[in-house]
């Protein structure tokens, strides 16, 4: 069985700190699906809120040296096969772009919307086409 190194870049709401909230009982966030499914080893987090990073490095038990404050290092520095891109939406069309140059790197899953107009989101694609790389976007939780 393969098993593929997943990362989370933006350990906010959807990426990890919903897992924080008592009244959810299921699986809710990017972080939380990967750590619970066995095809996939969650290696990596980063996020510009250090103490959204903190929690989750502690939650995941997660050591220091695979957080990160800079995404960019993180994919560089990481052996990492998928990544979510959980934050904001003005800075998806940057981070996606940094993991299509990255050869590991061989799906990614987007936070809704993927972009802030049609004309970047087309050109996302096209890149992940050129790249050969998996694209999916998380327009709905539930499936």
């Amino acid at each position: 069985m393969t098993v593929f190194n997943a990362a989370v870049i933006g350990t906010g709401r959807i990426g990890f700190s919903l897992e924080l909230d008592n009244l959810r009982t299921k699986i809710c966030t990017h972080s939380a699906a990967y750590n619970e499914h066995p095809d996939f080893k969650l290696v990596a987090g980063a996020d510009i809120n250090p103490e959204n990073l903190q929690k989750f490095s502690d939650y995941y038990k997660i050591g220091k040296s695979h957080i990160y404050s800079d995404y960019r290092k993180m994919i560089k520095d990481e052996n990492i096969d998928v990544v979510s891109i959980c934050s904001w939406t003005n800075t998806h069309k940057e981070i996606f772009c940094s993991c299509m140059e990255q050869k590991n790197i061989k799906a990614v899953f987007l936070e809704k919307p993927p972009a802030l107009n049609l004309k970047d989101a087309e050109y996302m694609l096209k890149l992940a086409d050129k790249n050969k790389k998996t694209v999916a976007v998380n327009y709905e939780r539930r499936w």
